[in-house]
Order: structure tokens, then C-alpha cells, then sequence
């Protein structure tokens, strides 16, 4: 082989390292590319069962929460004075005053907290079904198991608010929101798993 055969082959092969180079680098630029839209399209998925259906879900629950730990303090703390008003009372003419001037401010914090079962927290519930219904496919698997517990629950108290059940049927359900502390469960498992996806 001369001079030239051999200047002419480095060429050629010169010009097919730069050519397999160009192509490694555009077929890596097209893997990064694809890489990242793979992983920005997952990670729009779990923003939008976050954003949709977890984050609403787990607020109203927290709200349920907050409003029934305030009238359970509520409650409590009536209970704890009305006894005292009447500690050490032994006449049953003083008690019977004490009851006519001070019951009437006792009996409303139970009807206001009977009205904000009807007016707040069963609205707040029928909420939840609203939104897991329209957003069930962000919905993780294992949460929807408890769709069906979720609407009996809610259910129940629809039936039991307009009377549409007699008051043994009603007792003998155990209506009681504890049914539902495992879907809660599973919505602050499920929100911390998203969340830590996100980074």
C-alpha cells in the first residue's frame, strides 16, 4: 500500500468516526429527549392524581377532623361546666333556676352542633363522593376499594337526615365515621407515596 492508498484509507476512516460519532450523539440526544418526556409525562400523572384527587380528598377530611375535634372540646368542656354550676347546689328550687336561666345557652351548643352535621359535614362528605367519582382514574388501586364504603356511608346519612329509616334501623347500622379511619388511612399513605415521587 503507498503513501496515497494509506492517506486516502485515514480519510475515509477519520470521516466514519466523525460520521458514528454524529450518530451516537443524535441517537443519545434523542434518548435523553425521550428520557425526560417519559419521565415530565409521569410526573404530570401523579401532580394531577395530587392535584385531583389526593390533595382535595385528604383537605376535606382534615376538615372533617378539625370540626369534629372542636365540637368534641366544645362538649366536653360544657359538660365539665354545666356539673359545676350545679356542684354543691342541693336545693331543687336552685337547680331548677339555674337550669331555666342557664340551660337555654347549653342547649344551643348541641343544636348548633346538630345543625353542622346537616348543614356542614355531610355536605363535606357528599363532597368527597363528588370528587372521587369524577376523578376516579387518578384514583390509586388500592383506594378505590373503599368507593363503595365511602358512598354507603354517605348514604346512610342521607337516609337517616330525611327519616327515611326507623329509628332501631338507624341504631342497629352503628352508623359511625370510624368506617371510614382505613380510607383515611389509605389517603395519607397514598398522599405521602406521591408526594416523595415528586422528590
Amino acid at each position: 500500500m503507498d503513501n496515497q492508498q494509506g492517506q486516502a484509507l485515514g480519510k475515509l476512516a477519520t470521516t466514519l468516526i466523525a460520521a458514528c460519532a454524529g450518530l451516537l450523539g443524535v441517537a443519545l440526544g434523542g434518548a435523553i429527549t425521550m428520557w425526560s418526556q417519559i419521565t415530565e409525562r409521569r410526573q404530570a400523572r401523579v401532580r394531577d392524581k395530587l392535584d385531583k384527587f389526593y390533595s382535595p380528598l385528604l383537605a376535606i377530611r382534615m376538615q372533617i377532623k378539625a370540626k369534629s375535634e372542636v365540637r368534641q372540646k366544645v362538649h366536653r368542656t360544657a359538660n365539665s361546666e354545666w356539673q359545676s354550676l350545679l356542684a354543691g347546689v342541693d336545693s331543687p328550687e336552685a337547680k331548677a333556676r339555674i337550669d331555666a336561666e342557664r340551660s337555654p345557652a347549653y342547649t344551643a351548643i348541641y343544636k348548633y352542633s346538630a345543625e353542622q352535621v346537616i348543614n356542614d359535614l355531610v355536605p363535606l362528605y357528599k363532597q368527597m363522593v363528588e370528587i372521587f367519582t369524577s376523578n376516579m382514574q387518578f384514583a390509586e388501586e388500592p383506594t378505590r376499594k373503599y368507593f363503595g364504603t365511602l358512598v354507603e356511608f354517605v348514604e346512610l346519612w342521607n337516609r337517616q337526615l330525611l327519616q327515611a329509616m326507623p329509628p332501631e334501623v338507624v341504631v342497629a347500622l352503628n352508623q359511625d365515621e370510624k368506617q371510614l379511619y382505613p380510607f383515611y388511612d389509605d389517603l395519607e399513605t397514598q398522599f405521602k407515596k406521591l408526594r416523595k415521587q415528586l422528590g
